[in-house]
């Protein structure tokens, strides 16, 4: 980071979670509640809409001059969600370097209610799924969206006998598809899955 931002306060690394992403390698997460060691922090919010009220960032993507690299892009990939959500694989966009980028944002929240009013649980304690099991026994936070994708990479984990390489989830079978055999598996299965509308 070469300078940071938030509500024009300054911030810093400790304001920043590392992870690592097979695709992308080394990312940053802001304002997840915990800091570069670990340790919980407070979340940050802002009160008021506008380019200053949020945060800014100026960011170094380039690759020193002595550094030889096989990477396919240069620049930086954003992911913006609610704090509590781990981004998983081809979610966000891509900025590039050079410029300086602006992205507004609009957060609409709701609230369905429970049957007979809608498909929707009140209580997800009452919940007795394998898949939303499997979501939640890997450190992710319950939505529709990860039920689904949990539900994909054991389909795949249980017919190719592989772990798909973007997947967040723990497996008990440590072999990721990383033979053109397995990823070629891998793609039938979830092609598959795709045509038959999950029936």
């Amino acid at each position: 980071f070469i300078s940071c931002l938030y509500n024009l306060q300054s911030c810093d690394k400790n304001d920043w979670e590392w992870y690592y992403d097979f695709y992308y390698g080394n990312c940053y997460r802001f304002n997840t509640g915990l800091n570069s060691n670990g340790q919980k922090t407070k979340i940050k919010s802002s009160n008021y809409p506008g380019k200053f009220n949020g945060l800014m960032i100026e960011l170094f993507v380039g690759i020193p001059n002595d550094q030889k690299t096989l990477s396919l892009t240069t620049g930086a990939h954003i992911f913006v969600d609610d704090n509590s959500f781990k981004p998983t694989f081809g979610i966000g966009f891509g900025v590039s370097p050079g410029y300086s980028t602006d992205i507004a944002l609009e957060r609409i929240k709701t609230k369905q209610m429970p049957k007979p009013y809608s498909e929707c649980i009140e209580n997800l304690g009452s919940i007795d799924s394998e898949y939303y099991r499997k979501v939640i026994r890997s450190n992710l936070t319950y939505r529709q969206s990860e039920c689904l994708s949990s539900f994909f990479y054991f389909e795949i984990n249980e017919k190719c006998k592989c772990s798909p390489m973007d997947n967040n989830f723990v497996v008990d079978e440590k072999n990721p598809c990383d033979t053109l055999e397995e990823q070629n598996c891998a793609n039938i299965v979830t092609q598959e899955l795709v045509s038959s509308n999950f029936k």
